[in-house]
């Protein structure tokens, strides 16, 4: 059975940006702080916002190349999302959220999940590979001076991967992820919201930066839903009222 990719709902306007604005400020431990693990990510980062903030064409360049964001539906090869949902959320075990990552108000799993050889993380996980492997397979020409474009297109391996569960009010504050080429969010469950609240932003600085800028795109969130995007992406998500937001996020990078 195929599945199917769905058209994004966007917001354009001014990217995030990152920490770009303190390294061209001269505040290099500062911007530093803000990524770390990849040699040059850093500098990919910084790049992201300072030329969509001034309006230069380089952001299309970096994050509005239509390729780089995508959403596939891969409901119609888990007809069994609701009992996979069940199963995941048996392995939250933590009771508050990790220090030092994204999560605020809610848990995350712990240990490599899409490794674990449990017969419904099987099934996800060939679910999962069928889509990376075609939006791979899109992803523009190789472009040796983009971040994200210059990696060698085919095999690839997950070099993390979990499950967020965030309940009342919870939310993800904008992050990227320095281990990654392209990263994720799969949504197995969700609460009943107002419009926008759980949604997943993109391009939005953390407000430690003191910016005021938006976010680039906006996409909804719906059962069976996998958005891939650059792991150099500044993403969060907005908080909701009540219930539960359930994912499953991974990276993956080339396999060489």
């Amino acid at each position: 059975m195929a599945f199917a990719q769905v058209t994004l709902q966007q917001q354009r306007g001014r990217d995030g940006v990152g920490a770009a604005f303190l390294f061209l400020a001269g505040k290099f431990h500062r911007a530093e702080g803000h990524f770390g693990g990849v040699a040059g990510q850093p500098f990919v980062g910084e790049v992201h916002g300072q030329s969509g903030s001034l309006g230069d064409p380089c952001a299309h360049w970096l994050d509005e190349e239509p390729s780089l964001v995508r959403v596939w539906d891969l409901a119609p090869l888990l007809p069994d999302l609701t009992a996979i949902a069940d199963h995941v959320r048996g392995l939250h075990r933590m009771k508050a959220a990790p220090p030092d990552q994204s999560v605020r108000g809610g848990t995350q799993t712990d240990g490599h999940l899409l490794l674990r050889d449990d017969a419904p993380i099987r099934r996800l996980r060939a679910a999962i590979e069928q889509a990376v492997a075609a939006h791979i397979a899109q992803l523009a020409p190789e472009d040796m001076r983009h971040p994200t474009l210059a990696a060698p297109r085919g095999p690839f391996r997950f070099s993390g991967s979990w499950s967020v569960s965030l309940r009342d009010a919870g939310f993800h504050i904008p992050h990227t992820h320095s281990q990654g080429w392209i990263s994720s969010a799969l949504y197995l469950a969700l609460p009943d919201a107002q419009p926008r609240q759980g949604w997943l932003k993109l391009g939005e600085p953390p407000a430690d930066l003191g910016l005021d800028l938006p976010p680039s795109r906006w996409i909804e969130p719906a059962p069976g839903r996998l958005v891939l995007f650059p792991s150099t992406m500044w993403h969060g998500t907005e908080p909701f009222d009540a219930g539960e937001r359930l994912t499953v996020a991974f990276d993956v990078v080339p396999l060489i």
